[in-house]
């Protein structure tokens, strides 16, 4: 696969991945409330879902690349660069791409997606493919 695609299937699978695992997310202001049969891919509020990268990156190795190398950087500056994911960027001009939230009284970084932005793209691939199921 080629370098440039490797976002768009990141954004592919996690879309994939929340339809089919509704649960898979617990709400930030109750995190302690997580559903037992599908494992915890993150949190939302409002605004945003925070996906653990510890959850998302391994498997989207696994499922799309398992010889190959996924370039997780390549990836984080494309997402947002298409205004995907919210970075920080500290005083040295560095970006920081998974800025850390407190959940659950933890500290940990965390894959932020704007909602409104992921919402609307999963929304898209729905119609597509409904689309494509009708032809």
């Amino acid at each position: 696969m080629s370098r440039e695609m490797q976002a768009v299937v990141f954004l592919n699978l996690l879309c994939c991945y929340l339809k089919a695992n509704p649960d898979c997310l617990a709400e930030v202001s109750n995190p302690g409330k997580v559903s037992a049969q599908s494992p915890l891919l993150g949190y939302y509020d409002d605004t945003y879902y925070y996906i653990r990268p510890e959850m998302m990156i391994p498997m989207f190795r696994a499922v799309v690349f398992p010889d190959d190398y996924a370039d997780m950087l390549l990836i984080l500056r494309e997402l947002f660069a298409a205004d995907f994911i919210k970075v920080h960027w500290i005083l040295c001009g560095e970006v920081r791409y998974r800025p850390q939230k407190r959940i659950g009284g933890t500290r940990k970084r965390y894959i932020t997606f704007y909602r409104r932005q992921l919402d609307s793209y999963m929304d898209r691939q729905l119609i597509k493919e409904a689309g494509h199921e009708k032809g």
